[in-house]
């Protein structure tokens, strides 16, 4: 009788793995063995294990059993760096991921576009993905979301891009509902679905737009929640600085924002503020070329979070290159 090791179906699965493993890139083969190291490959990457201590046995257990051995709670680290965006209504959110994958996967406009959360990830065709599709493809948040249940299933949805642009295959963008006062009713407690959902990212990019700045109540009580727990993780974005008509003017705005975080936040020795516009979408072309010149920041962030050894983004070349803009941001004390 044929062995398993010499049979021809073993044969064609690792043929098949061998396959895939050349159409992965250096830095997503890091991710995926880092990933391997605190669970067994199809084992369920996201919850934690439910084991017998005693059935454990020590060599052969992965990361997250040894955890669950010990009594320690541990979050296996996801294949891809997780970027929340957090912000008020029309703030950018959603043309910053459509900027960075050089795809237009998120709806922009004036009015409220985004009043659910959407997740950008690369795959290998383009699709979209409601509800429950959202959960089965993030396990690992079930877990923090289940008290939402069923409120939040119809404002959850992942928009899968095909797109290789800078370290997008590397990344999933957690596009959050614009954040605003008054009457607005969300059909679910949006400020806790989003503190819930920090737990399990990389970073979170808070940004403020000139109009709105940061006098948004429901905004600031959500910075002030993250930034308890999450304050590393934290960076902060004056956006959309082409709209402000002079520099003494953008100025202000970087000062009036400053003056309101700094009660509300606590790693203020640290804090910056740097300013960002899309050149192209810009009506006032460069009038901030000579002091904006912390190019790529932003994606910069990115990069040092994947790995160490990982290329950053390197700025495009052509006649109108779309390549974001930055000036210095502005200490708090």
């Amino acid at each position: 009788m044929m062995s398993w090791a010499a049979s021809p179906q073993r044969k064609g699965k690792e043929a098949a793995n061998a396959a895939m493993d050349a159409a992965l890139s250096v830095n997503e083969r890091i991710l995926r063995d880092i990933a391997a190291c605190y669970a067994e490959p199809g084992a369920g990457e996201t919850a934690e294990p439910q084991l017998d201590p005693a059935a454990l046995q020590p060599g052969k257990d992965k990361l997250m059993a040894i955890c669950s051995k010990l009594g320690l709670s541990c979050i296996a680290p996801r294949r891809k760096i997780n970027v929340m965006i957090v912000g008020n209504h029309s703030a950018g959110k959603s043309s910053y991921i459509n900027w960075y994958c050089c795809e237009h996967v998120q709806t922009t406009a004036v009015a409220i576009e985004t009043s659910g959360f959407s997740f950008c990830t690369s795959g290998k065709k383009r699709e979209t993905l409601r509800g429950k599709a959202t959960l089965q493809l993030f396990e690992h948040l079930r877990h923090d979301l289940k008290g939402f249940f069923p409120a939040i299933y119809p404002g959850l949805s992942t928009e899968v891009s095909t797109s290789k642009e800078r370290c997008f295959n590397l990344v999933t963008f957690i596009d959050t509902p614009g954040l605003v006062d008054g009457s607005f009713h969300y059909p679910f407690p949006v400020e806790d679905i989003i503190v819930a959902m920090a737990r399990h990212t990389d970073l979170i990019y808070v940004l403020f737009d000139p109009i709105g700045q940061a006098l948004c109540d429901r905004t600031m009580n959500v910075i002030e929640r993250l930034n308890e727990q999450h304050a590393t993780k934290m960076r902060y974005f004056l956006s959309k600085a082409d709209t402000v008509p002079l520099e003494r003017d953008r100025q202000k705005v970087i000062v009036q924002i400053t003056q309101n975080l700094s009660s509300r936040i606590r790693n203020k020795h640290a804090f910056e503020l740097p300013s960002l516009y899309i050149p192209d979408k810009s009506s006032t072309g460069s009038r901030y070329e000579g002091d904006m010149g912390r190019y790529g920041e932003i994606s910069l962030y990115i990069s040092r979070t994947s790995p160490r050894w990982a290329a950053p983004p390197t700025p495009p070349t052509g006649p109108n290159p779309r390549w974001i803009r930055y000036s210095g941001g502005m200490g708090l004390g």
